[in-house]
């Protein structure tokens, strides 16, 4: 799951190993934040021995920001917990695990652990409306955006979406074999991400043929 995660993060956060501004906050790494106190294992990995006052200009090594990488992740799930504890995380997977603990990463564990209809919705394996508490204030009703969908809408429309199947599009593409070789989709009426797929699918088919 770290890989798989260290990969999303990437993706959605982007990776600098020198420190850099993100959102007004000295950032570092795999989305670190240099803002806010650092502990003593944390400033062992940076080679400190104590806190700068200004993080202008600091750079890391690829190998010192992948340890401050799994500080944080370990961190993210002591800050789940008692709520939602390891094992409940290792039985997500990967896609949906790695989902949750980039919630932790944006809003922190103690914000996640509000979400207590998303987080049960995780324990009962129910996909769609663990995506439903995602997007929306109440899953259930579905009369208002949350907060939290509205601030980084594409990020976390890729990521209900991903909820409900059990992978990103961007990195697992469907087996072709999911539908007839033979059978072209119409096109006609569909919407943005089902033209994606058919381009997608009838582009793998072409390649198979040649």
């Amino acid at each position: 799951m770290i890989d798989f995660l260290k990969r999303l993060l990437q993706d959605e956060e982007g990776y600098n190993p020198e420190a850099h501004i993100v959102k007004g906050k000295m950032h570092i790494g795999y989305g670190h934040c240099l803002d806010q106190e650092q502990s003593e294992e944390e400033l062992a990995v940076m080679q400190l021995d104590d806190e700068l006052e200004d993080w202008t200009g600091f750079k890391l090594s690829d190998e010192q920001c992948d340890a401050l990488f799994e500080i944080d992740v370990q961190d993210a799930i002591d800050d789940l917990a008692p709520v939602f504890m390891p094992p409940d995380i290792e039985a997500l997977g990967d896609t949906r695990g790695s989902i949750l603990l980039s919630m932790c990463f944006q809003m922190g564990g103690a914000g996640v652990r509000k979400f207590k209809a998303f987080l049960q919705a995780l324990k009962d394996g129910d996909w769609e409306r663990a995506a439903d508490e995602m997007e929306w204030s109440n899953g259930l009703k579905k009369q208002r955006r949350s907060a939290w969908y509205k601030q980084t809408q594409i990020r976390f429309t890729a990521a209900a979406n991903a909820m409900r199947k059990g992978y990103f599009d961007r990195y697992q593409e469907k087996p072709i074999e999911q539908r007839p070789e033979q059978v072209d989709r119409p096109l006609a009426g569909a919407t943005d991400e089902e033209l994606i797929d058919e381009i997608r699918y009838r582009f793998n088919r072409k390649k198979k043929e040649l």
